[in-house]
């Protein structure tokens, strides 16, 4: 079901490209490795920190973007995270119908998937200075799993909704420019997924560049008293080619 998710998505997107820019094979790919401070809850019973709670720890991630048209203007972003963490319930808590008490060595993981089809209409990179407007859809999906003996439990947390932000950039046809980005995507207080960025892109050929920059990723899934919740923020280090 992720990868059809992400196949869809990917099909919606590369449906709203141009003739002209699809027949310009103009391509991008970004590798993206980050190091971001994790923070997030969730609820099937007791509310569980995933660090506290369930002692699931920071970790360095890897991402995938693509990059359609001559402009840049589209864009397709791809992140799957899995975290893992082991602990004893210090005060014993309940997930999804099952206890867990202090005797149980329980092994959580969280899976957290975010991908994005963004179309930036007025974007223009052999403008000095950028600013355009970001429209598209988004699908975020929180997945936790608890382990212990004869114990298992897993509840999966998804959101679709469309995306509305702004990028602006200075120094776009310059061998060093600097930019930010922000973007939204809510359907409901217990429904969201936000992610914004800022950074530093270096070109050091006519095909290759890197960016280093910080970002933040956040998404909550659910109801009041069911629900999952995770924001990702820390510098991160990419490479850009165009093909």
């Amino acid at each position: 079901m992720k990868s059809l998710n992400a196949a869809l998505l990917l099909v919606i997107g590369l449906c709203l490209i141009p003739p002209q820019a699809a027949y310009a094979a103009d391509y991008g790919l970004s590798v993206r490795t980050w190091f971001p401070s994790l923070d997030g809850k969730v609820q099937k019973g007791t509310a569980l920190d995933f660090k506290d709670n369930l002692g699931i720890e920071n970790k360095n991630l890897m991402s995938v973007d693509l990059i359609f048209g001559e402009e840049g203007k589209f864009q397709f972003n791809y992140d799957n995270f899995s975290f893992d963490g082991a602990n004893n319930p210090a005060a014993g808590y309940s997930f999804d119908g099952i206890s867990y008490n202090p005797a149980d060595r329980v092994k959580a993981t969280t899976e957290f998937t975010y991908i994005a089809v963004k179309w930036l209409p007025t974007y223009n990179a052999k403008s000095e200075r950028n600013f355009s407007w970001l429209f598209g859809i988004s699908n975020s999906k929180i997945k936790t799993k608890m382990e212990a003996p004869g114990k298992n439990a897993e509840k999966t947390f998804k959101s679709f909704a469309p995306i509305v932000g702004a990028r602006y950039e200075i120094g776009t046809t310059t061998p060093t420019s600097y930019y930010g980005e922000i973007a939204a995507s809510v359907t409901g207080s217990n429904k969201y997924s936000y992610a914004s960025e800022v950074g530093v892109k270096r070109k050091i050929s006519e095909k290759a560049g890197f960016v280093a920059g910080y970002r933040y990723l956040a998404a909550k899934s659910g109801s009041n008293d069911e629900y999952a919740k995770i924001s990702l923020s820390g510098p991160f280090l990419q490479l850009n080619y165009r093909f």
